[in-house]
This record gives structure tokens, sequence and C-alpha cells, in this order.
């Protein structure tokens, strides 16, 4: 044993009080593995965590709103559902009421980003990304309720993305990284550099 456990034990048990030797282990077994002395939730618990599915990811026309170009993807279960679903304008008009204003707040960007319509179980969510900084990907958070058309901001919940969106966010990262993050940028190139429609 070294200078620095003991004076760890001397913390959790005093430096004048006579201990068994299983609660020493027991003090050793906390310090060696903390996470044995946190409450966490049980299985049972939990919320069940279903197996993956592939779900419908395809790109729509892209949208220009306060001086930004977004590339929109669309991803859903239903692969009926249309572009001109009057969900997906009214994702739009979401965008056009709400984003000038946080944008200008914000400040500087590059006139590029992305936005995430996905129909999901909890909500319909909207991840509106916008590039600013050079590499720092700016989000806006907005959700519908189930059925609903009517978007209201998600910035006070902590949520970031689930794994089907990350197939998007991921590719626009790439993306960026490939066409703009070099000597000579290329706008056009990575505008058209767009994840293929299918099934991810």
């Amino acid at each position: 044993m070294d200078y620095k456990f003991f004076l760890e034990m001397d913390h959790y048990i005093g430096p004048n009080l006579t201990v068994s030797y299983l609660e020493i282990s027991t003090v050793c077994e906390s310090l060696s593995n903390p996470c044995r002395s946190q409450s966490f939730p049980r299985r049972d618990e939990m919320h069940d965590i279903e197996p993956y599915k592939a779900r419908s990811i395809r790109f729509l026309k892209c949208w220009e709103i306060a001086d930004v170009c977004f590339k929109p993807y669309l991803i859903t279960d239903d692969t009926d559902l249309a572009p001109c679903d009057p969900l997906i304008e009214s994702a739009r008009q979401c965008v056009e009421a709400t984003f000038p204003e946080i944008c200008n707040k914000e400040g500087h960007h590059h006139g590029f980003g992305y936005v995430i319509l996905h129909t999901g179980e909890m909500k319909t969510w909207l991840l509106v990304n916008w590039w600013a900084y050079g590499d720092i990907a700016l989000r806006m958070l907005v959700a519908a309720e189930p059925g609903s058309v009517d978007f209201a901001s998600q910035d006070h919940r902590h949520f970031h993305a689930c794994v089907w969106e990350h197939v998007v966010i991921d590719y626009e990262r790439d993306a960026w990284v490939k066409h703009m993050m070099k000597r000579k940028s290329d706008s056009k190139a990575y505008l058209c550099d767009r994840l293929r429609d299918g099934e991810y």
C-alpha cells in the first residue's frame, strides 16, 4: 500500500478507529471500483432497449432561410410520406419563423447547414444545424407531438440526437471536413454531397 492509500483510508475511517478486516475490504472495494458505491437504476427500472430496425432516410430540396442554405433530410419508418406532406411544410415554416432571430443572436456563420426532420415515436423531431466559426455545428431543436404539425422549442431539454439522426450528423460532419476544411473550400461540392436515400 502506498502513502496515498493510507491518506484515503484515513479519510474514510478516521485516524483512531479500529475496524475489522471485512470493513477494510469493503472500503478497498469502493476505492478500486467507485461505480459500485453509486446508485444506478435496476434493470427492471430502465426502459427496454428495442432491437435496432433500419429507417428510411431521404433528402429533400434545399431550404434557403436567413442567408443559410440548409440540406434537409427526412427520417421515417413510413416510406409513403410524400415530400409535399403538410408536416414537412410546417417544419419549414417553423424554421423560417424562429431561426433568423436565433441565428442573428449567435452571429458569425458560413451560410450552410442541414436539417433533420424525424417522425420518431416520442415526438416528431426537427434538428436545425448550421456551421459557424470554421468547425462548429450549432443546433436548434424543436418538436411536435405525434400526429401534430405544431412545432415548439425543445431547447429546455437535454436531448442531442438518436442513433438514426446520427447517420445524417456523421455524414454531414465528414462532408464538411472533406469539402470545406481545406485550403480552398468548395461550397458547391459540399451542397452536392448528400447522404444517399435508403434504409439505415
